[in-house]
C-alpha cells in the first residue's frame, strides 16, 4: 500500500508497529514533519511500536564515515534557491553536490533517473546521457532532533531507543 504520510488510509489504532524509513526527512516545515509522527502513532494500538528512520546532518559518527560520503572531495555547487518562510524573511536553500559533506539542515539533493526505455546492450554512457536529475528535498536531522520531535509532536510516546545507523537517526517509540 502506497499512501501520503500525513493522512493514511487506516483506522485509528489499527496497527502493533510502523515503519518510517527515508520519508520525514523530505518534509519542508517543522508543521509537516511533526503532523507525520502524529500520524504514525495516531494508526498504532496502545503498546504499539514504530520504527523511525531519518537523513542525518552528521556523516560521521565516532570516526566512522557514513557510506553516502564519498572519500573523493567533489567543489560545492554554489546554485541557490531563496523561499519565502512564515516569517517573512529570506531563507537560502543549496543544491547539494551527490557523496559530499552536507554544509547546512535544509538541501536540495539530485535524485538521477534511468529512462524506462534503456535497452542492456547500450553503453554505460549513452545510459548516463539520457538520465533525467531532478531535486528533492532533504532536511537534515541534528543528533537529539528526530527524538525531541517524536515527544513535541506527541505526548503519548515514550522514546524506547535511539540510535546512528550510517548516516541516519534512527528510533523506536512506543504508543502509551
Amino acid at each position: 500500500m502506497a499512501s501520503d504520510c500525513l493522512k493514511t488510509p487506516l483506522r485509528n489504532n489499527s496497527c502493533d508497529h510502523a515503519i518510517s524509513i527515508a520519508v520525514i526527512h523530505h518534509l519542508s516545515t517543522l508543521d509537516r514533519r511533526k503532523a507525520a509522527i502524529r500520524e504514525i502513532v495516531r494508526i498504532l494500538n496502545t503498546g504499539g511500536k514504530a520504527l523511525i528512520y531519518v537523513w542525518a546532518m552528521e556523516q560521521k559518527v565516532n570516526n566512522e564515515q557514513s557510506k553516502y560520503i564519498s572519500t573523493k572531495r567533489n567543489e560545492e555547487l554554489s546554485v541557490n534557491l531563496t523561499e519565502n518562510t512564515e516569517e517573512k524573511e529570506e531563507k537560502t536553500i543549496d543544491y547539494h553536490v551527490n557523496r559530499t559533506e552536507f554544509m547546512q539542515q535544509d538541501l536540495f539533493v539530485p535524485f538521477s533517473k534511468k529512462p524506462q526505455n534503456v535497452k542492456k546492450s547500450q553503453q554505460s554512457s549513452e545510459i548516463m546521457n539520457k538520465m533525467e536529475t531532478y531535486y528533492r528535498f532533504y532536511h537534515l536531522f541534528l543528533k537529539g532532533e528526530l527524538e525531541q520531535l517524536c515527544v513535541e509532536a506527541c505526548s503519548n510516546v515514550e522514546i524506547v531507543d535511539s540510535y546512528y545507523d550510517d548516516g541516519n537517526w534512527c528510533v523506536i517509540l512506543r504508543k502509551l
